[in-house]
């Protein structure tokens, strides 16, 4: 029934009882991955050790770029999509990281400064907010290489801190760098504010220059948002796209066609000047941050 074009609105659970193996394995457990209001994940019960048929399907499916010709190279063979598992067990680690600084700036900031001068172990504590800023502010700066002012403004408090660790400096640091997690919690919200996400505010910081008026600003929100769709929907899509001059070529000239196009691209109060560095630094950025059309940097996190 499953094979025959049955179709489900919403399917949680799939139980495998028998071996399937390529396009009808692909099929089968596709439907139990479809979203669907109140549901953002299937669960996949294998009684047959199906595993083998699927990594081969899902490399088949996955990872294969067909019989023809592309950018004039032969196709890759098949690879399986599954990363090894000493680069999963790095992604978990980094998560772990990430989540532990998530809760570290969570405890700091239900804690008051009143509590900190009770505390006898005030360096400690100090250097545990110091860390879970530091990792939450990597993150930040990955995401928008143009915060980098919020990097040299943590330097700073850093810097006074190491010159001098007595009880009044770590208490002012202590002070300053929860000054500092708020400013880091406005900056987190202004995506939201312009109505944008992470990856278009990205973009559009990256495209807007100052004394602009306000239909101009729209209109580089929306240049944002549609020219990251193109480029995820279309050419970050090819495999391995930064390793191929050809690819890396195409992705650059997509972005500057796009840029200086009367329809889509920047007004006209840019400069062919303006335009053309606009082209160097976004696609700079794009070949930073997107070894393909999902970058990890930009999976949910703080």
């Amino acid at each position: 029934m499953w094979l025959t074009g049955f179709d489900v609105p919403s399917l949680s659970t799939m139980y495998l009882d028998k071996p399937l193996k390529a396009h009808t394995l692909m099929q089968a457990i596709a439907r139990a991955n479809r979203g669907h209001e109140g549901k953002n994940n299937g669960l996949v019960v294998d009684y047959c050790g199906i595993l083998k048929n699927l990594r081969k399907a899902l490399a088949t499916f996955a990872g294969y770029q067909g019989t023809g010709v592309i950018n004039g190279e032969k196709p890759q063979p098949e690879v399986d999509p599954v990363k090894p598992e000493e680069e999963l067990l790095s992604d978990l680690a980094k998560a772990i990281d990430m989540i532990v600084a998530f809760l570290d700036l969570r405890n700091f900031r239900l804690n008051d400064i009143k509590e900190f001068e009770r505390t006898p172990a005030k360096n400690t504590m100090a250097q545990n907010l110091k860390y879970a800023i530091e990792q939450r502010l990597h993150r930040m700066i990955q995401q928008n290489p143009l915060r980098t002012d919020f990097q040299k403004h943590f330097e700073q408090i850093v810097e006074e801190y190491n010159r001098e660790k007595d009880k009044v400096t770590i208490e002012n640091t202590f002070e300053e760098l929860l000054r500092f997690v708020d400013s880091l919690d406005e900056e987190s919200m202004r995506a939201m504010q312009e109505g944008l996400d992470e990856e278009s505010l990205a973009i559009f910081d990256l495209l807007v220059k100052p004394d602009l008026s306000s239909r101009d600003i729209k209109q580089i929100k929306e240049v944002a948002q549609k020219l990251l769709l193109k480029l995820k929907s279309e050419k970050l899509r090819i495999d391995n796209w930064r390793e191929k001059q050809a690819t890396r070529d195409d992705v650059k000239v997509e972005i500057a066609n796009f840029l200086w196009n009367e329809r889509t691209g920047l007004p006209k109060s840019y400069s062919e000047e303006e335009i053309g560095s606009k082209v160097d630094e976004v696609y700079l950025h794009v070949f930073q941050q997107y070894p393909n059309e999902q970058p990890a940097v930009y999976a949910e996190g703080f």
